[in-house]
């Protein structure tokens, strides 16, 4: 039966796109940090008027226009590093490095940032077992984030690029685990079988 792993709240404690966000405006100038403050405020004035946690993340993520993509992977890794001295992974890590250690093919499906979850198959798949389908930044011509989703995993569904990433047949006969059946309950409908952990921490 095929595995397949939410990140944020499962994998590892939190919400790994906003903890990345602060942790890459702390590396950069001063200037960016005024941004990342900025569009901080902007997104939590967003959600007091009635916005949607949808929207909530594209306005976080427009801090990111201007900086480039490889910058952005760089500082992935770190930051991976960072989050797991301070105890960041949960136990259900374990169970993905199970499968890894038995060369077992599974499957991370998560709205963060594909930067993220490629740096973590970096640093716990060097074998590259494990498929990912996460959320992307839109790139200009220059290299650089334009501040906007190229993908984002909630827009269409989790489902639909589940699919389109790993197959019908994956994603129907799967084990799911994940810490939010409310935000994931498009694939939680879809798979053979959920797993709920209640990991999410901010």
């Amino acid at each position: 039966m095929p595995i397949i792993f939410d990140f944020c709240g499962t994998i590892y404690k939190g919400n790994t796109t906003l903890q990345f966000l602060k942790y890459l405006f702390s590396q950069l100038g001063r200037h960016y940090k005024v941004r990342y403050l900025l569009f901080s405020i902007l997104a939590r004035a967003y959600l007091w008027v009635g916005g949607n946690g949808s929207g909530y993340m594209k306005i976080r993520v427009r801090c990111l226009r201007g900086i480039p993509i490889a910058k952005i992977q760089e500082l992935a890794r770190p930051y991976l590093e960072r989050m797991e001295r301070t105890g960041a992974l949960t136990s259900i890590f374990n169970i993905f490095a199970g499968l890894i250690e038995r060369k077992e093919t599974c499957y991370i499906l998560s709205g963060t940032l594909d930067s993220i979850a490629q740096a973590f198959r970096e640093r716990h798949d060097s074998k590259g077992i494990a498929r990912i389908a996460c959320s992307s930044l839109e790139v200009n011509e220059k290299g650089r984030s334009t501040g906007r989703y190229k993908t984002f995993m909630f827009d269409q569904g989790k489902v639909v690029h589940g699919i389109a990433a790993f197959g019908e047949q994956v994603m129907r006969n799967a084990t799911y685990y994940t810490d939010n059946l409310a935000a994931d309950k498009d694939v939680c409908a879809y798979v053979k079988k959920v797993i709920h952990v209640g990991v999410m921490t901010e």
